[in-house]
Formats: C-alpha cells, sequence, structure tokens
C-alpha cells in the first residue's frame, strides 16, 4: 500500500504541494516576512521552489495600484499648476477672458 496524496494539484501543468495557514494574531506583512526568511534559508533541490502567494499578491498589487494612483495625481497637480502659471492657456475657452 502506498502512501501519497489524496489529489495532484497543478498550476500551469506544474504539480505543487499547497500548505496554508491562518494568522491568529499579527500583521500580515510581519507573517509574510517571515515566511520569506524561512524559505530563503531551507536548502531546496533545484527542481522545487517556493513561493509565499494569496492575501500577500493580493496586498501588494493594492499597494503597486495605489502608488501608481499617487504619482499620477501628483504628475495631474504639477500640470495643472504649470498650466495657470501661464498667461493663457486652453481654459481660457471656458472664461470670458484670460486672468
Amino acid at each position: 500500500m502506498s502512501v501519497g496524496p489524496s489529489e495532484i494539484t497543478r498550476v500551469g501543468q506544474q504539480r505543487v504541494a499547497l500548505v496554508s495557514a491562518n494568522l491568529a494574531k499579527g500583521k500580515l506583512d510581519e507573517a509574510v516576512a517571515v515566511a520569506n526568511k524561512v524559505i530563503d534559508e531551507t536548502q531546496l533541490p533545484l527542481s522545487l521552489s517556493a513561493t509565499v502567494t494569496g492575501q500577500s499578491e493580493d496586498m501588494q498589487s493594492s499597494f503597486r495600484s495605489l502608488q501608481f494612483a499617487l504619482a499620477l495625481a501628483v504628475s495631474w497637480c504639477i500640470w495643472l499648476w504649470r498650466l495657470s502659471l501661464s498667461r493663457c492657456c486652453t481654459l481660457c475657452l471656458f472664461y470670458s477672458q484670460c486672468r
């Protein structure tokens, strides 16, 4: 009698082993840092790799989107400021006369 998984999980035609955990207390970023440290310190065979996925990926994606939105808002504010420095601009079409 052989012992093995009851089902084989595949992602992109690659066999994967899923290890899941729930945080009882603490912050997600701290838990991810600890998990990544453990992964970095673990000697895996060359054919294996380990990654942290799930909510941490969602959090990183949200932060990237937030950074992009912030950069876009700052750029837009700078553009409006520079536009207001010019005496006559395209916005004059909406006013009766230039400032």
